[in-house]
């Protein structure tokens, strides 16, 4: 082929088409004529005359190579190019063997390069879990190391903000527990309490608005009418009206523990979809965080609890104590009713005033049908015997703590003798003690986290819950009214820890277990 002939390829099946644009002197024998010299004019040719040239040398540079790559042509040929790393918002945590810690910083900055837009601190798990709080102890080992940009609200170092759930959190990842791997856990049980429990936040958020319409065409008419007219006969209607809606909520709110709630994960998107919690940890900045948070998702906190001044972005702490007195549900506000002053000027600002404190009536009945967040800064026995010992109501118990969460379970059955100050109030003593003797007959539903290395990890995890409480296995494996074949005792597989090391969940009745 000279260098002024360029070479044509054909569709042979699209010229079958052949359209003579009109032209009848191109016969059909004409046309099969010219495929045949055109299929062998293909054939004529070399196979290598329709290969494309050589071509031309490509320079990848750094920029061209992926994150594995990258690190696969810098670490040494013998040291495995770590696989996988957790993100937390803008940071990367990392768990690097013992032979990569000389190349942590070359691994961390080749990670923030390649994951410019989205990362922009690495951290790395420096030991094991050894403190009580169950913080990771961890180093930073590139990006982004202060963090006093995160006490305003903003991002920075290992300061992140993280959207879970319909929910933001906000949290210093050196100071508090935070799995992103556990996000789906998260997700199943709040909807086990939104499907299992009580009738929850759908249903009853129905019939809170209703019942809100009904109060604003209520109030809407009473305006119109005047208030002289109608105060009288109004003033025990409406007090009639918020004690049943009251006693309504009460009977239809779901209400959940939330024994070592963290930052909130469980709590803050269940009391957003209109149930009520009761949030602790011991660790006083995740408490501290569980409080911003609530705040920052416009969930209802105690009184005690809120900032000062709106311009102030500070939690006031306050003592358990103080929490504890709060009501729950929180009721609606009443206004006092005074004789009516002689003045049209004062009958306008009595007017005025009544319709202010009718809207501020609204405002709490849609605050309290919104879910509450009661959080608490106690150890965990401590805070499930103050919830029983004021009488708080509960349909589900979370105790998210797999390494020592089922040693928990000896509050259930431990003997009221064995409580300090037990005797003293003069409750009864035996097996079953105050928690459970309050918590009988209630339909209450436990879900508490555990390790299991255990080749049967169901069996284990039953087993060992099982002598926790002193009762048999056979409580959580079987029986008339349950069991797992029942379907109110669940083991559920939640993700494996390290190849043999499981973390399961297991639900259960207190009545299946424990007995009436």
């Amino acid at each position: 082929m000279g260098p002024d002939e360029r070479l044509l390829l054909f569709s042979l099946p699209s010229t079958e088409q052949y359209d003579t644009d009109g032209d009848e002197s191109i016969t059909k024998q004409q046309h099969e004529e010219e495929q045949q010299k055109l299929t062998a004019l293909l054939h004529s040719l070399s196979s290598a005359s329709l290969l494309p040239s050589p071509g031309y040398p490509v320079q990848l540079t750094y920029a061209d190579l992926s994150l594995f790559q990258a690190l696969r042509r810098l670490l040494p040929p013998s040291l495995a190019v770590p696989s996988s790393f957790e993100t937390v918002g803008h940071l990367a945590h990392l768990n690097l063997r013992p032979e990569a810690l000389p190349y942590k910083h070359l691994i961390a900055q080749v990670i923030i390069d390649k994951n410019s837009k989205r990362i922009k601190t690495v951290v790395n798990k420096i030991g094991e879990i050894e403190n009580t709080f169950r913080v990771l102890p961890l180093e930073v080992i590139g990006g982004e190391a202060g963090r006093e940009g995160g006490r305003e609200g903003g991002e920075g170092g290992t300061f992140v903000k993280v959207k879970e759930s319909g929910a933001w959190f906000a949290f210093d990842f050196s100071e508090v527990y935070w799995n992103s791997r556990l996000q789906g856990e998260h997700g199943r049980v709040i909807e086990v309490v939104c499907e299992g429990g009580r009738e929850g936040g759908p249903r009853r958020s129905g019939i809170a608005m209703k019942n809100e319409k009904k109060d604003k065409e209520e109030q809407q008419q009473q305006q119109q009418t005047g208030l002289k007219e109608h105060k009288s006969a109004t003033t025990g209607k409406n007090k009639e009206k918020q004690q049943h809606q009251k006693q309504q909520h009460q009977k239809e709110q779901v209400v959940v523990w939330d024994v070592f709630a963290g930052v909130g994960p469980f709590s803050i998107p269940l009391a957003m979809r209109g149930y009520y919690v009761y949030a602790n940890d011991l660790n006083d900045r995740s408490y501290h965080y569980l409080c911003l948070n609530a705040q920052a998702n416009k969930v209802p906190l105690p009184p005690s609890l809120l900032p000062p001044s709106p311009s102030s972005p500070s939690i006031t702490t306050a003592s358990s104590k103080n929490i504890a007195a709060a009501s729950c549900p929180p009721s609606s506000s009443t206004t006092t009713n005074k004789k009516p002053p002689p003045s049209a000027a004062a009958a306008a600002a009595a007017a005025a005033a009544a319709a202010a404190a009718a809207a501020a009536t609204t405002t709490a009945a849609t605050a309290s049908t919104a879910g509450f967040l009661h959080p608490r800064n106690q150890d965990g026995r401590a805070f499930l015997r103050d919830l029983a010992l004021n009488q708080k109501p509960v349909n589900h118990i979370i105790m998210n703590l797999p390494a020592i969460a089922l040693e928990f379970l000896d509050v259930f059955a431990e003997e009221e003798g064995g409580r300090e100050g037990g005797k003293e109030e003069g409750r009864e003593g035996g097996r079953k003690g105050l928690l459970f003797g309050y918590l009988r007959g209630k339909g209450v539903m436990v879900h508490v986290y555990a390790f299991s290395k255990a080749e049967d990890a169901e069996r284990d995890v039953v087993a060992r819950a099982a002598a926790v409480m002193g009762v048999e296995v056979g409580r959580f494996e079987g029986g008339s009214e349950g069991g797992r074949e029942g379907g109110r005792v669940r083991v559920h597989h939640v993700r494996d820890v390290a190849p043999k090391k499981r973390m399961m969940c297991l639900s259960f009745s207190l009545e299946v277990v424990l007995g009436e």
